[in-house]
């Protein structure tokens, strides 16, 4: 973005030729277009000095007591006035600019901690445009960190089982060996019936928790089955019915974070079924990941499956000998319509005899009948168990 002084460079010992200081326009075949970015901070009389914003919008170069004796407002030890310190900044970083992760062709960008620290140290960047060079040094400060993606979807409402979103280091488990985890499956079930009785419910996101990928960066899969029996997950080839799956990348971690993902389109689920949410993480190529757990409490079991270490079907965490070890998982969708109290087949507000009766008279392969509960196309035993779980008074 253009200087008004050379920048220089020399190496100690003399190496790449360089036995002294030389202009980065005349190195090798020249670095016209390298402006060093430097700044000093001084002091004036031995007072520190610093940018003072004046009531008319000008700038001026003053001490903390002379600014405010001025009636202006001090910017700091060591701030300068240049790029338009006082005028130039509060319209540049805005909300209505450019993105701050890529140059946006106009001064400034739409985060304004961001904005304003890049700003401090190139001022161009929002006196001119915002271009790679901005972009480049927003990557290294902090307060341009982009913040952790979101759903677009507020969960209306999110199914969780975990009483806490708390990530505990070294708490987690995975299948481990020579090393590296080896392919690991993370689960855990929820029952609509129970959840939310009668109603479809459509996932558009799913949280997971990992506590760390000590290793290089990994792709992961998310997927949503139908558990076709009830109860307990088994496997896929036994009880579970994919309905969708997305990717999700897991970043190298030092400490939990929860993971983010996004079905497009989002994965209807039918009333009353028993929906399975997994984490898939491959074998790891350098390093390792754990889920993300603590050990406040869970509604319900967290489940792992991993080949390697002999578990070809789920088994809880608790079986495992875990008991301390609560998976972190949320689902976020929203639900449509649908009756709150199914299993009332008569419609009189409660669950009795009469429904049960109704039951029974639909009773065999029956696809589309109210009692068919579980949506298997057969109105049977485990729509009998469901049925007098929820015996009495509709909710």
């Amino acid at each position: 973005n253009g200087q008004c002084g050379p920048s220089y460079i020399r190496t100690p010992d003399g190496s790449c030729g360089l036995t002294g200081w030389e202009d980065l326009a005349d190195v090798g075949g020249g670095f016209p277009d390298a402006h060093l970015i430097q700044v000093i901070s001084a002091t004036v009389g031995g007072t520190p000095s610093g940018a003072c914003c004046l009531a008319d919008e000008s700038c001026q170069s003053l001490t903390a007591d002379g600014c405010n004796a001025a009636g202006g407002t001090y910017q700091g030890d060591g701030t300068g006035c240049a790029g338009g310190t006082c005028d130039i900044l509060p319209e540049a970083c805005a909300p209505g600019a450019g993105s701050c992760q890529e140059p946006n062709g106009t001064p400034g960008c739409d985060d304004e901690d961001c904005c304003a620290g890049v700003c401090d140290i190139n001022p161009a960047c929002c006196a001119l445009q915002w271009d790679a060079l901005c972009v480049q040094i927003a990557s290294k400060l902090a307060e341009c960190a982009p913040g952790p993606p979101t759903c677009d979807v507020a969960g209306d409402p999110t199914l969780t089982q975990s009483l806490s979103q708390e990530i505990l280091a070294v708490n987690g488990i995975a299948c481990v060996g020579g090393g590296i985890t080896t392919p690991n499956f993370f689960a855990r079930s929820y029952d609509l019936s129970n959840k939310i009785p009668g109603q479809t419910y459509t996932v558009h996101c799913v949280e997971v928790g990992v506590e760390v990928n000590t290793g290089s960066e990994l792709v992961g899969t998310i997927s949503i089955y139908r558990d076709t029996d009830g109860g307990a997950p088994t496997n896929v080839d036994t009880d579970l019915e994919l309905l969708g799956s997305t990717d999700v990348t897991i970043p190298p971690l030092e400490e939990g974070q929860i993971i983010l993902g996004t079905f497009d389109p989002p994965i209807v689920v039918m009333a009353n079924w028993v929906m399975v949410v997994e984490l898939f993480v491959p074998q790891h190529i350098d390093g390792g990941i754990w889920p993300g757990s603590n050990d406040t409490g869970e509604t319900a079991p967290s489940y792992l499956m991993a080949a390697d270490c002999g578990l070809t079907d789920y088994i809880s965490f608790d079986d495992l000998g875990f008991p301390g070890v609560h998976w972190v998982q949320n689902v976020i969708g929203t639900v449509e319509g649908g009756d709150p109290c199914p299993w009332d087949l008569n419609g009189s507000g409660d669950v009795g005899i009469l429904d049960l009766l109704a039951l029974l008279a639909a009773w065999g392969p029956n696809p589309g009948d109210p009692a068919d509960f579980d949506g298997d196309g057969i109105v049977g035993i485990l729509d009998l168990l469901t049925l007098l779980a929820n015996w009495g008074a509709c909710p």
